[in-house]
């Protein structure tokens, strides 16, 4: 099986500094590199065809792209970090732009701000898409910006964050999944207990707009990269669309690699 995983973190502990860390699981309080996610998918039998490194929400954002660049291999893109406005200056050689919305930092509703919508609208004039990291209950308002911003691809990580069935969650998935601009990735579920999240997403997303991503290594502190791909692999079995197709079109991943 081949795959491209839309989403996986790296950080050098040594050369980095990501305050977020120090309430987080000693599971990820150590340095994570490419060749280790790689030697995962090895150890599974899996070809990993292509990647695609999101920001970690370094203290630095502008080291952490220039470390991103030196050592990557050629067949994985990179979202980085940029704080959406009209004037944002979008980093070379990035496939993509994230600017974590869930986080304290972040005020509530900021994604209907007028600076954020034009930002936003820059993303789409200049064909890259936007990661979407984003609390449940502003759901709805992102929903709205993805309306306000047609010609913008949004990428929607970890199924919005849900965890939960619920009627509010439901309904807002379902809004999502109708906009042709709206993509969403598959992951931040513990297995088994995801399953019918998953099946819900894959009964309001067509499947040309759903991505594999594994989460690595965040998903070792609920989950771990071969459950996670076994939960996925039941719902979508090997769609070459779902594991390998879509990450390479969103993120145009074309233009360095022949995934």
């Amino acid at each position: 099986m081949r795959v491209v995983d839309s989403h996986f973190h790296t950080w050098d502990l040594e050369k980095q500094a990501m305050s977020w860390l120090d309430g987080e699981s000693e599971k990820l309080r150590r340095s994570f590199t490419y060749d280790g996610l790689a030697t995962v998918y090895e150890h599974l039998g899996i070809t990993l065809a292509g990647a695609v490194h999101v920001e970690a929400d370094a203290d630095d954002p502008v080291l952490e792209h220039s470390l991103l660049q030196s050592r990557l291999p050629a067949n994985v893109g990179i979202v980085a970090h940029a704080h959406l406005s009209a004037d944002m200056a979008i980093p070379a050689g990035c496939s993509g732009i994230r600017d974590v919305l869930h986080v304290s930092s972040s005020p509530r509703g900021r994604c209907l701000d007028t600076d954020f919508l034009a930002g936003l609208s820059k993303l789409g004039e200049a064909g890259l898409p936007f990661d979407a990291c984003i609390r449940v209950e502003e759901l709805e308002d992102l929903y709205r910006a993805c309306r306000f911003v047609p010609h913008a691809t949004v990428v929607l990580d970890h199924l919005g964050n849900g965890q939960q069935l619920t009627p509010d969650y439901q309904k807002v998935m379902e809004k999502l999944g109708s906009l042709p601009n709206v993509y969403c990735k598959l992951s931040g579920l513990p297995a088994p207990e995801g399953q019918d999240v998953l099946q819900f997403i894959a009964s309001v997303f067509p499947w040309s707009r759903l991505l594999y991503s594994s989460n690595w290594p965040v998903v070792l502190t609920y989950s771990g990269v071969r459950e996670n791909l076994a939960l996925l692999r039941e719902t979508f079995e090997d769609s070459p669309l779902v594991f390998t197709e879509n990450a390479v079109r969103v993120y145009n991943l074309e233009r360095t690699s022949s995934c």
